[in-house]
């Protein structure tokens, strides 16, 4: 799988945000993940809006911009406690 991955990686031109995420698709469905977070990291290099990218890596939208669900949890006023996020008063 990974002989397969270089062999995809090599015909990838730098700036084909499109092929970068189909390769981060296939190499995520091919259960090689750190390759596949390279590749969604490279989609939201190119485009900071690629929706699935984003999601793939686990962020959100807030206020018309991708951040980490731990941020979005921060700027709602959440804090962490005991690995939950919880308001100050509870």
């Amino acid at each position: 799988v990974l002989d397969e991955y270089d062999e995809r990686l090599a015909k990838l031109r730098a700036d084909d945000a499109a092929g970068w995420l189909e390769l981060a698709k296939w190499a995520d469905g091919e259960g090689l993940g750190t390759q596949a977070r390279r590749g969604y990291e490279r989609v939201v290099a190119l485009d900071p809006q690629n929706v699935d990218a984003n999601l793939a890596l686990g962020r959100v939208l807030l206020d018309g911009r991708w951040v980490s669900e731990q941020e979005s949890y921060r700027a709602r006023g959440l804090v962490p406690f005991e690995g939950e996020w919880i308001t100050p008063a509870e």
